[in-house]
Protein backbone atom coordinates (compact mmCIF):
# COMPACT_ATOMS: atom_id res chain seq x y z
CA UNK A 1 0.00 0.00 0.00
CA UNK A 2 2.83 2.40 0.90
CA UNK A 3 4.61 1.70 -2.39
CA UNK A 4 1.40 2.31 -4.36
CA UNK A 5 0.77 5.60 -2.53
CA UNK A 6 4.32 6.82 -3.21
CA UNK A 7 4.07 5.81 -6.87
CA UNK A 8 0.72 7.60 -7.26
CA UNK A 9 2.07 10.73 -5.54
CA UNK A 10 5.16 10.84 -7.79
CA UNK A 11 2.93 10.45 -10.86
CA UNK A 12 0.73 13.36 -9.70
CA UNK A 13 3.83 15.40 -8.83
CA UNK A 14 5.22 14.90 -12.34
CA UNK A 15 1.91 15.93 -13.91
CA UNK A 16 1.79 18.98 -11.64
CA UNK A 17 5.31 20.13 -12.58
CA UNK A 18 4.54 19.69 -16.28
CA UNK A 19 1.21 21.51 -15.94
CA UNK A 20 2.86 24.36 -14.00
CA UNK A 21 5.13 25.10 -16.97
CA UNK A 22 2.10 25.10 -19.29
CA UNK A 23 0.11 27.39 -16.96
CA UNK A 24 2.94 29.94 -17.05
CA UNK A 25 3.03 29.70 -20.85
CA UNK A 26 -0.75 30.23 -21.09
CA UNK A 27 -0.59 33.26 -18.79
CA UNK A 28 1.87 34.78 -21.27
CA UNK A 29 -0.19 33.77 -24.34
CA UNK A 30 -3.36 35.32 -22.85
CA UNK A 31 -1.77 38.79 -22.82
CA UNK A 32 -1.98 39.44 -26.58
CA UNK A 33 -5.43 37.77 -26.67
CA UNK A 34 -7.12 40.34 -24.43
CA UNK A 35 -9.30 41.65 -27.26
CA UNK A 36 -10.07 38.21 -28.67
CA UNK A 37 -13.33 36.45 -27.73
CA UNK A 38 -13.09 34.96 -24.24
CA UNK A 39 -14.02 31.56 -25.66
CA UNK A 40 -10.53 31.56 -27.21
CA UNK A 41 -8.80 32.11 -23.85
CA UNK A 42 -11.16 29.60 -22.23
CA UNK A 43 -10.16 26.97 -24.80
CA UNK A 44 -6.49 27.19 -23.79
CA UNK A 45 -7.27 25.90 -20.29
CA UNK A 46 -8.28 22.50 -21.69
CA UNK A 47 -4.57 21.80 -22.30
CA UNK A 48 -3.88 22.40 -18.60
CA UNK A 49 -6.76 20.10 -17.59
CA UNK A 50 -5.39 17.41 -19.91
CA UNK A 51 -1.91 17.72 -18.37
CA UNK A 52 -3.30 17.66 -14.82
CA UNK A 53 -5.27 14.45 -15.31
CA UNK A 54 -3.43 12.48 -17.98
CA UNK A 55 0.10 11.17 -17.22
CA UNK A 56 0.86 10.42 -20.89
CA UNK A 57 0.68 12.43 -24.11
CA UNK A 58 1.55 12.27 -27.79
CA UNK A 59 5.01 13.27 -29.01
CA UNK A 60 5.93 15.94 -31.52
CA UNK A 61 9.04 17.50 -32.99
CA UNK A 62 7.64 20.86 -31.84
CA UNK A 63 7.01 20.89 -28.10
CA UNK A 64 7.37 23.46 -25.33
CA UNK A 65 9.50 21.02 -23.36
CA UNK A 66 11.84 20.46 -26.30
CA UNK A 67 12.99 24.07 -25.80
CA UNK A 68 14.46 23.06 -22.44
CA UNK A 69 16.61 20.33 -23.92
CA UNK A 70 14.50 17.37 -22.86
CA UNK A 71 15.73 14.29 -24.70
CA UNK A 72 12.93 12.08 -23.45
CA UNK A 73 9.42 11.55 -24.80
CA UNK A 74 8.18 10.79 -21.27
CA UNK A 75 7.81 13.79 -18.95
CA UNK A 76 9.17 12.43 -15.67
CA UNK A 77 10.87 15.29 -13.76
CA UNK A 78 10.80 13.14 -10.60
CA UNK A 79 12.08 9.59 -11.31
CA UNK A 80 9.73 6.84 -10.18
CA UNK A 81 12.65 5.18 -8.35
CA UNK A 82 13.95 8.35 -6.66
CA UNK A 83 13.49 6.76 -3.23
CA UNK A 84 15.96 3.96 -4.06
CA UNK A 85 18.57 5.97 -6.00
CA UNK A 86 22.05 6.14 -4.48
CA UNK A 87 22.26 9.85 -5.37
CA UNK A 88 18.68 11.09 -5.92
CA UNK A 89 18.35 13.47 -8.87
CA UNK A 90 15.45 15.34 -10.45
CA UNK A 91 15.16 16.95 -13.87
CA UNK A 92 12.70 19.82 -13.48
CA UNK A 93 11.82 21.92 -16.52
CA UNK A 94 13.94 24.91 -15.44
CA UNK A 95 17.70 24.08 -15.31
CA UNK A 96 18.39 26.46 -12.38
CA UNK A 97 15.62 24.82 -10.34
CA UNK A 98 16.96 21.37 -11.22
CA UNK A 99 20.43 22.30 -9.96
CA UNK A 100 19.04 23.83 -6.75
CA UNK A 101 16.94 20.75 -5.91
CA UNK A 102 19.73 18.29 -6.71
CA UNK A 103 22.09 20.19 -4.43
CA UNK A 104 19.89 19.68 -1.36
CA UNK A 105 18.63 16.14 -1.99
CA UNK A 106 20.29 13.79 0.54
CA UNK A 107 22.28 10.85 -0.79
CA UNK A 108 21.43 7.28 0.15
CA UNK A 109 23.01 5.87 3.30
CA UNK A 110 23.86 2.20 2.68
CA UNK A 111 23.92 1.45 6.43
CA UNK A 112 20.33 2.61 6.91
CA UNK A 113 17.35 0.39 6.21
CA UNK A 114 15.50 3.21 4.42
CA UNK A 115 16.95 5.94 2.22
CA UNK A 116 16.33 9.51 3.46
CA UNK A 117 14.54 10.51 0.24
CA UNK A 118 12.33 7.42 0.46
CA UNK A 119 11.20 8.46 3.96
CA UNK A 120 10.61 12.04 2.81
CA UNK A 121 8.57 10.91 -0.21
CA UNK A 122 6.41 8.64 1.97
CA UNK A 123 5.65 11.47 4.43
CA UNK A 124 4.85 13.87 1.57
CA UNK A 125 2.62 11.23 -0.04
CA UNK A 126 0.66 10.86 3.22
CA UNK A 127 0.22 14.63 3.57
CA UNK A 128 -0.86 14.85 -0.08
CA UNK A 129 -3.41 12.03 0.34
CA UNK A 130 -4.90 13.67 3.46
CA UNK A 131 -5.25 16.95 1.57
CA UNK A 132 -7.00 15.26 -1.37
CA UNK A 133 -9.39 13.37 0.90
CA UNK A 134 -10.20 16.51 2.91
CA UNK A 135 -11.03 18.57 -0.19
CA UNK A 136 -13.14 15.80 -1.72
CA UNK A 137 -15.09 15.35 1.51
CA UNK A 138 -15.66 19.11 1.72
CA UNK A 139 -16.86 19.17 -1.89
CA UNK A 140 -19.26 16.26 -1.51
CA UNK A 141 -20.70 17.58 1.77
CA UNK A 142 -21.14 21.08 0.27
CA UNK A 143 -22.94 19.63 -2.73
CA UNK A 144 -25.26 17.49 -0.59
CA UNK A 145 -26.11 20.47 1.63
CA UNK A 146 -26.89 22.53 -1.46
CA UNK A 147 -29.12 19.78 -2.87
CA UNK A 148 -30.97 19.68 0.42
CA UNK A 149 -31.44 23.47 0.39
CA UNK A 150 -32.97 23.50 -3.10
CA UNK A 151 -35.07 20.39 -2.64
CA UNK A 152 -38.19 22.53 -2.14
CA UNK A 153 -37.70 24.55 -5.36
CA UNK A 154 -40.75 25.00 -7.59
CA UNK A 155 -40.74 23.96 -11.25
CA UNK A 156 -41.49 26.85 -13.61
CA UNK A 157 -41.05 25.10 -16.95
CA UNK A 158 -38.80 22.53 -18.62
CA UNK A 159 -35.71 22.24 -16.38
CA UNK A 160 -36.06 25.67 -14.75
CA UNK A 161 -36.82 25.95 -11.01
CA UNK A 162 -37.32 28.83 -8.62
CA UNK A 163 -36.69 29.06 -4.87
CA UNK A 164 -36.38 31.68 -2.14
CA UNK A 165 -33.42 29.83 -0.55
CA UNK A 166 -30.78 31.07 -3.00
CA UNK A 167 -29.53 34.54 -3.92
CA UNK A 168 -28.09 33.91 -7.40
CA UNK A 169 -29.06 31.79 -10.41
CA UNK A 170 -27.03 28.64 -11.08
CA UNK A 171 -26.95 25.26 -12.80
CA UNK A 172 -26.91 22.12 -10.65
CA UNK A 173 -26.83 18.44 -11.55
CA UNK A 174 -24.65 16.07 -13.54
CA UNK A 175 -26.94 13.80 -15.57
CA UNK A 176 -29.99 16.07 -15.98
CA UNK A 177 -28.77 19.56 -15.08
CA UNK A 178 -31.38 22.02 -13.80
CA UNK A 179 -31.43 25.82 -13.70
CA UNK A 180 -32.30 27.37 -10.34
CA UNK A 181 -33.46 30.99 -10.11
CA UNK A 182 -33.99 33.19 -7.03
CA UNK A 183 -37.42 34.74 -6.47
CA UNK A 184 -35.93 38.24 -6.59
CA UNK A 185 -35.49 38.23 -10.40
CA UNK A 186 -37.62 40.60 -12.43
CA UNK A 187 -39.34 39.26 -15.53
CA UNK A 188 -37.14 41.28 -17.90
CA UNK A 189 -33.99 39.80 -16.33
CA UNK A 190 -35.10 36.20 -16.43
CA UNK A 191 -34.84 35.76 -20.19
CA UNK A 192 -31.15 36.57 -20.62
CA UNK A 193 -30.10 35.07 -17.29
CA UNK A 194 -31.82 31.80 -18.27
CA UNK A 195 -30.05 32.06 -21.62
CA UNK A 196 -26.71 32.40 -19.81
CA UNK A 197 -27.35 29.22 -17.83
CA UNK A 198 -28.60 27.38 -20.93
CA UNK A 199 -25.33 28.22 -22.70
CA UNK A 200 -23.46 26.67 -19.75
CA UNK A 201 -25.51 23.50 -20.21
CA UNK A 202 -25.00 23.54 -23.98
CA UNK A 203 -21.21 23.75 -23.50
CA UNK A 204 -21.25 21.03 -20.81
CA UNK A 205 -19.68 23.43 -18.30
CA UNK A 206 -21.70 21.77 -15.51
CA UNK A 207 -19.48 18.69 -16.04
CA UNK A 208 -16.22 20.45 -16.84
CA UNK A 209 -16.08 22.62 -13.75
CA UNK A 210 -16.44 19.73 -11.26
CA UNK A 211 -13.82 17.85 -13.30
CA UNK A 212 -11.56 20.89 -12.97
CA UNK A 213 -12.13 20.94 -9.22
CA UNK A 214 -11.23 17.25 -9.03
CA UNK A 215 -7.94 18.17 -10.72
CA UNK A 216 -7.47 20.94 -8.15
CA UNK A 217 -8.05 18.40 -5.37
CA UNK A 218 -5.30 16.16 -6.80
CA UNK A 219 -2.89 19.11 -7.19
CA UNK A 220 -3.93 21.15 -4.13
CA UNK A 221 -0.27 21.73 -3.20
CA UNK A 222 0.44 23.62 -6.44
CA UNK A 223 -0.53 27.33 -6.21
CA UNK A 224 -0.39 27.72 -9.99
CA UNK A 225 -3.19 25.17 -10.33
CA UNK A 226 -5.42 27.30 -8.06
CA UNK A 227 -4.55 30.35 -10.17
CA UNK A 228 -5.46 28.42 -13.32
CA UNK A 229 -8.77 27.26 -11.77
CA UNK A 230 -9.72 30.82 -10.85
CA UNK A 231 -8.83 32.24 -14.30
CA UNK A 232 -10.50 29.34 -16.10
CA UNK A 233 -13.73 30.01 -14.15
CA UNK A 234 -13.49 33.69 -15.03
CA UNK A 235 -12.94 32.94 -18.75
CA UNK A 236 -15.79 30.41 -18.68
CA UNK A 237 -18.24 32.97 -17.32
CA UNK A 238 -17.05 35.73 -19.64
CA UNK A 239 -17.39 33.49 -22.68
CA UNK A 240 -21.01 32.78 -21.68
CA UNK A 241 -21.65 36.51 -21.13
CA UNK A 242 -20.39 37.22 -24.64
CA UNK A 243 -22.50 34.42 -26.11
CA UNK A 244 -25.63 35.93 -24.53
CA UNK A 245 -24.82 39.37 -25.98
CA UNK A 246 -24.22 37.85 -29.43
CA UNK A 247 -27.51 35.93 -29.37
CA UNK A 248 -29.77 38.56 -27.79
CA UNK A 249 -28.24 41.77 -29.09
CA UNK A 250 -25.99 44.47 -27.69
CA UNK A 251 -28.98 46.52 -26.45
CA UNK A 252 -29.18 44.35 -23.29
CA UNK A 253 -25.66 45.25 -22.12
CA UNK A 254 -26.81 47.77 -19.54
CA UNK A 255 -29.52 45.61 -17.96
CA UNK A 256 -27.30 42.52 -18.11
CA UNK A 257 -24.48 44.34 -16.29
CA UNK A 258 -26.90 45.63 -13.65
CA UNK A 259 -28.06 42.08 -13.01
CA UNK A 260 -24.46 40.91 -12.64
CA UNK A 261 -23.82 43.51 -9.97
CA UNK A 262 -27.10 42.87 -8.17
CA UNK A 263 -26.76 39.08 -8.16
CA UNK A 264 -23.03 38.79 -7.47
CA UNK A 265 -22.21 36.23 -4.76
CA UNK A 266 -19.86 37.01 -1.94
CA UNK A 267 -17.29 34.33 -2.81
CA UNK A 268 -16.56 31.72 -5.44
CA UNK A 269 -17.76 28.23 -4.65
CA UNK A 270 -14.71 26.21 -3.61
CA UNK A 271 -16.32 22.97 -4.69
CA UNK A 272 -16.41 24.13 -8.28
CA UNK A 273 -20.20 23.80 -8.25
CA UNK A 274 -22.72 25.15 -8.85
CA UNK A 275 -22.24 27.35 -11.91
CA UNK A 276 -23.46 30.56 -10.28
CA UNK A 277 -24.50 33.51 -12.46
CA UNK A 278 -22.73 36.15 -10.37
CA UNK A 279 -19.49 34.48 -9.35
CA UNK A 280 -16.28 36.23 -8.26
CA UNK A 281 -14.88 38.63 -10.84
CA UNK A 282 -18.15 40.46 -11.35
CA UNK A 283 -16.48 43.85 -11.90
CA UNK A 284 -14.21 42.45 -14.63
CA UNK A 285 -17.20 40.73 -16.24
CA UNK A 286 -19.21 43.95 -16.26
CA UNK A 287 -16.31 45.80 -17.93
CA UNK A 288 -16.00 43.00 -20.48
CA UNK A 289 -19.72 43.09 -21.27
CA UNK A 290 -19.74 46.87 -21.72
CA UNK A 291 -16.66 46.81 -23.99
CA UNK A 292 -17.71 43.76 -25.97
CA UNK A 293 -18.06 44.10 -29.74
CA UNK A 294 -18.75 41.27 -32.08
CA UNK A 295 -15.32 40.32 -33.53
CA UNK A 296 -14.67 40.28 -37.24
CA UNK A 297 -14.44 37.01 -39.16
CA UNK A 298 -10.67 37.19 -39.68
CA UNK A 299 -10.03 38.07 -36.03
CA UNK A 300 -11.80 34.86 -35.04
CA UNK A 301 -9.95 32.80 -37.68
CA UNK A 302 -6.52 34.08 -36.59
CA UNK A 303 -7.34 33.67 -32.87
CA UNK A 304 -8.56 30.09 -33.39
CA UNK A 305 -5.45 29.25 -35.43
CA UNK A 306 -3.20 30.64 -32.69
CA UNK A 307 -5.02 28.67 -29.98
CA UNK A 308 -4.88 25.41 -31.96
CA UNK A 309 -1.16 25.83 -32.66
CA UNK A 310 -0.34 26.83 -29.08
CA UNK A 311 -2.43 23.96 -27.68
CA UNK A 312 -0.63 21.44 -29.87
CA UNK A 313 2.79 22.75 -28.78
CA UNK A 314 1.80 22.73 -25.10
CA UNK A 315 0.05 19.35 -25.12
CA UNK A 316 2.85 17.46 -26.89
CA UNK A 317 5.83 15.77 -25.29
CA UNK A 318 9.14 16.17 -27.13
CA UNK A 319 10.32 13.37 -29.37
CA UNK A 320 13.07 11.22 -27.88
CA UNK A 321 16.53 12.16 -29.09
CA UNK A 322 18.50 9.30 -30.61
CA UNK A 323 22.18 10.09 -30.13
CA UNK A 324 23.18 8.16 -33.23
CA UNK A 325 20.66 6.52 -35.57
CA UNK A 326 20.33 2.85 -34.68
CA UNK A 327 23.27 2.83 -32.26
CA UNK A 328 21.14 2.19 -29.18
CA UNK A 329 19.57 -0.91 -30.71
CA UNK A 330 22.94 -2.14 -31.91
CA UNK A 331 24.35 -1.97 -28.39
CA UNK A 332 21.28 -3.52 -26.74
CA UNK A 333 21.35 -6.55 -29.04
CA UNK A 334 24.66 -7.51 -27.38
CA UNK A 335 23.36 -7.22 -23.82
CA UNK A 336 24.49 -10.20 -21.73
CA UNK A 337 24.48 -11.29 -18.12
CA UNK A 338 27.83 -13.09 -18.44
CA UNK A 339 31.28 -11.64 -18.94
CA UNK A 340 32.35 -14.94 -20.52
CA UNK A 341 30.16 -14.44 -23.59
CA UNK A 342 32.96 -13.70 -26.07
CA UNK A 343 30.74 -12.86 -29.02
CA UNK A 344 28.55 -10.35 -27.23
CA UNK A 345 31.37 -8.71 -25.29
CA UNK A 346 33.32 -8.35 -28.54
CA UNK A 347 30.26 -6.86 -30.26
CA UNK A 348 29.89 -4.23 -27.53
CA UNK A 349 33.57 -3.23 -27.63
CA UNK A 350 33.52 -2.97 -31.44
CA UNK A 351 30.77 -0.31 -31.19
CA UNK A 352 32.61 1.87 -28.65
CA UNK A 353 34.01 5.23 -29.70
CA UNK A 354 37.56 6.18 -28.64
CA UNK A 355 39.47 9.48 -28.61
CA UNK A 356 41.16 10.60 -31.80
CA UNK A 357 44.31 8.63 -32.56
CA UNK A 358 43.34 5.65 -30.36
CA UNK A 359 42.02 2.46 -31.95
CA UNK A 360 40.62 -0.82 -30.68
CA UNK A 361 43.00 -3.78 -31.03
CA UNK A 362 41.72 -6.75 -29.01
CA UNK A 363 40.29 -7.72 -25.64
CA UNK A 364 40.98 -10.28 -22.91
CA UNK A 365 38.58 -11.80 -20.37
CA UNK A 366 39.65 -12.61 -16.80
CA UNK A 367 37.05 -15.08 -15.53
CA UNK A 368 39.08 -17.59 -13.48
CA UNK A 369 38.12 -15.90 -10.21
CA UNK A 370 36.15 -12.89 -8.98
CA UNK A 371 36.11 -9.97 -9.50
CA UNK A 372 35.61 -10.72 -13.20
CA UNK A 373 37.51 -8.34 -15.48
CA UNK A 374 37.71 -7.26 -19.10
CA UNK A 375 40.85 -5.69 -20.52
CA UNK A 376 40.34 -3.72 -23.73
CA UNK A 377 43.68 -3.48 -25.53
CA UNK A 378 44.16 -0.37 -27.61
CA UNK A 379 46.82 0.93 -29.96
CA UNK A 380 47.93 4.52 -30.49
CA UNK A 381 50.90 6.79 -30.99
CA UNK A 382 52.76 8.49 -28.12
CA UNK A 383 50.97 11.83 -28.58
CA UNK A 384 47.49 10.26 -28.36
CA UNK A 385 48.49 8.28 -25.27
CA UNK A 386 49.61 11.46 -23.52
CA UNK A 387 46.39 13.26 -24.44
CA UNK A 388 44.33 10.41 -23.04
CA UNK A 389 46.20 10.67 -19.77
CA UNK A 390 45.99 14.47 -19.43
CA UNK A 391 43.00 15.66 -21.49
CA UNK A 392 39.75 15.60 -19.42
CA UNK A 393 37.61 15.16 -22.56
CA UNK A 394 39.56 12.09 -23.60
CA UNK A 395 39.30 10.66 -20.10
CA UNK A 396 35.55 11.32 -20.18
CA UNK A 397 35.25 9.14 -23.29
CA UNK A 398 36.87 6.23 -21.45
CA UNK A 399 34.45 6.78 -18.54
CA UNK A 400 31.46 6.70 -20.89
CA UNK A 401 32.74 3.51 -22.53
CA UNK A 402 33.21 1.86 -19.14
CA UNK A 403 29.66 2.88 -18.16
CA UNK A 404 28.25 1.38 -21.36
CA UNK A 405 30.04 -1.91 -20.72
CA UNK A 406 28.97 -2.07 -17.06
CA UNK A 407 25.38 -1.43 -18.15
CA UNK A 408 25.31 -4.17 -20.79
CA UNK A 409 27.48 -6.87 -19.17
CA UNK A 410 25.78 -8.11 -16.03
CA UNK A 411 28.57 -9.62 -13.94
CA UNK A 412 31.72 -7.74 -14.96
CA UNK A 413 33.23 -5.89 -11.99
CA UNK A 414 36.42 -4.35 -13.43
CA UNK A 415 37.10 -2.84 -16.86
CA UNK A 416 40.61 -1.93 -18.01
CA UNK A 417 41.54 0.15 -21.03
CA UNK A 418 45.18 -0.64 -21.84
CA UNK A 419 47.40 1.66 -23.92
CA UNK A 420 50.71 -0.24 -24.25
CA UNK A 421 54.05 1.24 -25.28
CA UNK A 422 57.72 0.28 -25.09
CA UNK A 423 57.93 0.95 -21.32
CA UNK A 424 54.67 -0.65 -20.20
CA UNK A 425 52.09 2.01 -21.13
CA UNK A 426 48.99 3.21 -19.28
CA UNK A 427 45.95 1.30 -18.10
CA UNK A 428 42.77 3.07 -17.04
CA UNK A 429 40.87 1.00 -14.48
CA UNK A 430 37.15 1.35 -13.70
CA UNK A 431 35.08 -0.62 -11.18
CA UNK A 432 31.32 -1.20 -11.00
CA UNK A 433 30.96 0.63 -7.67
CA UNK A 434 32.32 3.76 -9.35
CA UNK A 435 29.78 3.46 -12.18
CA UNK A 436 26.81 2.98 -9.80
CA UNK A 437 27.82 6.05 -7.79
CA UNK A 438 28.58 8.12 -10.88
CA UNK A 439 25.13 7.43 -12.36
CA UNK A 440 23.11 7.39 -9.14
CA UNK A 441 21.74 3.85 -9.38
CA UNK A 442 22.54 0.31 -10.51
CA UNK A 443 23.92 1.14 -13.94
CA UNK A 444 22.46 -2.06 -15.39
CA UNK A 445 19.04 -0.37 -15.21
CA UNK A 446 19.99 1.80 -18.20
CA UNK A 447 20.01 -1.29 -20.40
CA UNK A 448 16.36 -1.95 -19.53
CA UNK A 449 14.95 0.14 -22.39
CA UNK A 450 16.04 2.03 -25.48
CA UNK A 451 14.97 5.32 -23.93
CA UNK A 452 17.06 4.82 -20.80
CA UNK A 453 20.07 3.65 -22.80
CA UNK A 454 19.77 6.76 -24.99
CA UNK A 455 20.42 8.84 -21.88
CA UNK A 456 23.58 6.88 -21.19
CA UNK A 457 24.87 7.33 -24.74
CA UNK A 458 24.00 11.04 -24.86
CA UNK A 459 25.96 11.75 -21.69
CA UNK A 460 22.89 13.12 -19.84
CA UNK A 461 22.53 10.26 -17.37
CA UNK A 462 25.38 10.93 -14.94
CA UNK A 463 24.21 12.39 -11.63
CA UNK A 464 27.60 13.44 -10.27
CA UNK A 465 30.32 15.34 -12.05
CA UNK A 466 33.99 14.36 -11.86
CA UNK A 467 35.91 16.58 -9.49
CA UNK A 468 37.32 19.58 -11.34
CA UNK A 469 40.51 21.56 -10.70
CA UNK A 470 43.74 20.72 -8.93
CA UNK A 471 43.28 19.13 -5.49
CA UNK A 472 45.05 20.08 -2.27
CA UNK A 473 46.64 17.08 -0.55
CA UNK A 474 47.04 16.13 3.09
CA UNK A 475 49.04 13.15 4.38
CA UNK A 476 48.35 11.32 7.65
CA UNK A 477 49.87 8.29 9.34
CA UNK A 478 47.15 6.13 10.89
CA UNK A 479 47.21 3.37 13.48
CA UNK A 480 44.60 0.75 14.30
CA UNK A 481 40.97 1.97 14.18
CA UNK A 482 42.01 5.08 12.30
CA UNK A 483 44.00 6.66 15.13
CA UNK A 484 46.03 9.59 13.74
CA UNK A 485 49.68 9.09 14.69
CA UNK A 486 51.12 11.94 12.63
CA UNK A 487 49.84 14.42 10.05
CA UNK A 488 51.10 16.77 7.35
CA UNK A 489 48.28 19.12 6.30
CA UNK A 490 50.50 21.41 4.24
CA UNK A 491 52.81 19.75 1.73
CA UNK A 492 55.75 21.05 -0.29
CA UNK A 493 55.74 20.94 -4.07
CA UNK A 494 58.04 17.92 -4.07
CA UNK A 495 55.80 16.05 -1.60
CA UNK A 496 52.72 16.85 -3.73
CA UNK A 497 54.44 15.44 -6.81
CA UNK A 498 55.31 12.30 -4.80
CA UNK A 499 51.62 11.79 -3.92
CA UNK A 500 50.48 12.40 -7.50
CA UNK A 501 53.05 9.91 -8.73
CA UNK A 502 51.84 7.35 -6.16
CA UNK A 503 48.18 7.73 -7.13
CA UNK A 504 48.97 7.53 -10.84
CA UNK A 505 51.17 4.48 -10.23
CA UNK A 506 48.12 2.71 -8.78
CA UNK A 507 45.84 3.80 -11.60
CA UNK A 508 47.98 2.31 -14.37
CA UNK A 509 48.09 -1.15 -12.78
CA UNK A 510 46.03 -3.65 -14.73
CA UNK A 511 44.79 -5.65 -11.72
CA UNK A 512 42.83 -4.59 -8.64
CA UNK A 513 41.61 -6.52 -5.62
CA UNK A 514 38.71 -6.21 -3.20
CA UNK A 515 39.78 -3.82 -0.46
CA UNK A 516 40.62 -4.46 3.16
CA UNK A 517 39.26 -2.71 6.25
CA UNK A 518 42.00 -0.12 6.77
CA UNK A 519 40.85 0.34 10.38
CA UNK A 520 42.15 -3.16 11.14
CA UNK A 521 45.71 -2.33 10.00
CA UNK A 522 48.40 -1.50 12.54
CA UNK A 523 49.84 1.10 10.18
CA UNK A 524 48.77 2.84 6.98
CA UNK A 525 49.02 6.24 5.32
CA UNK A 526 45.96 8.30 4.42
CA UNK A 527 46.23 10.59 1.38
CA UNK A 528 43.29 13.01 1.27
CA UNK A 529 42.72 14.92 -1.99
CA UNK A 530 40.40 17.93 -1.49
CA UNK A 531 39.09 19.65 -4.63
CA UNK A 532 38.02 23.29 -5.10
CA UNK A 533 34.33 22.30 -4.92
CA UNK A 534 35.03 20.88 -1.39
CA UNK A 535 34.60 17.27 -2.52
CA UNK A 536 37.37 14.91 -1.48
CA UNK A 537 38.82 11.47 -2.20
CA UNK A 538 40.71 9.33 0.29
CA UNK A 539 43.52 6.92 -0.63
CA UNK A 540 45.07 4.47 1.85
CA UNK A 541 48.64 3.23 1.35
CA UNK A 542 49.70 0.10 3.26
CA UNK A 543 51.87 -3.00 3.10
CA UNK A 544 50.23 -6.37 2.51
CA UNK A 545 52.28 -9.58 2.39
CA UNK A 546 55.42 -7.56 1.76
CA UNK A 547 53.90 -5.63 -1.17
CA UNK A 548 52.88 -1.96 -1.17
CA UNK A 549 49.22 -1.21 -1.98
CA UNK A 550 47.02 1.84 -2.53
CA UNK A 551 43.31 1.58 -1.83
CA UNK A 552 40.54 4.04 -2.80
CA UNK A 553 38.31 4.63 0.23
CA UNK A 554 38.28 2.74 3.49
CA UNK A 555 36.54 -0.30 1.96
CA UNK A 556 37.23 0.16 -1.79
CA UNK A 557 39.48 -1.72 -4.22
CA UNK A 558 43.26 -1.60 -4.10
CA UNK A 559 46.10 -1.90 -6.59
CA UNK A 560 49.80 -2.61 -6.16
CA UNK A 561 52.20 0.32 -6.10
CA UNK A 562 55.98 0.36 -6.19
CA UNK A 563 57.51 -0.37 -2.79
CA UNK A 564 59.91 2.57 -3.33
CA UNK A 565 56.99 4.98 -3.47
CA UNK A 566 55.55 3.59 -0.24
CA UNK A 567 58.91 4.02 1.47
CA UNK A 568 59.12 7.63 0.24
CA UNK A 569 55.64 8.34 1.67
CA UNK A 570 56.67 6.92 5.03
CA UNK A 571 59.83 9.04 5.08
CA UNK A 572 57.98 12.28 4.23
CA UNK A 573 55.91 12.14 7.41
Amino acid sequence: MAAFLESLFISVLNMSITAAAIIIAILLVRLPLKKAPKAIAYGLWFVVLFRLLCPVSFTSAISLFGLFGSGSSVMEPIPANIGTMMQPQVDIVIPAATKAFNTVLPAATPAASVNPVQSIMFILALVWALGVISLLIYSVVSYLLLKHRISTATLIRDNIYQTDRICSPFVCGFIKPKIYLPLTLEDREQEYIIRHEQIHIRKRDYLLKPLWFFAVCLHWFNPLVWVAFFLMSKDMEMSCDEAVIREMGENIKKDYSASLLALSVSRQSLAGSPLAFGETGTLARVKNVMKYKRPGFWVIVVAVAVVVAVSAVLAANPQAVETKPGLTRQFLQYKTEYVGNNAKVGGIIALLAFPEGIHYDSFALHTDFEPYEITVKLKSDASSREKSRTNPLNRRQFETNAAIMFSLIGNVEVINFSLPDDVGGNTFVYIRDWADKRYGRDIREFAGSEEEFDKLLSGHAATTEPAQGEPAYALMKLGRNGEVLAARLSLTGEETRLIEKTVFNALIKSTIWKGVDTGSLDECYLIRATYPDKSSTDYYAFMLDGLACLQTGQYGYYSRIDNELYAALAESI
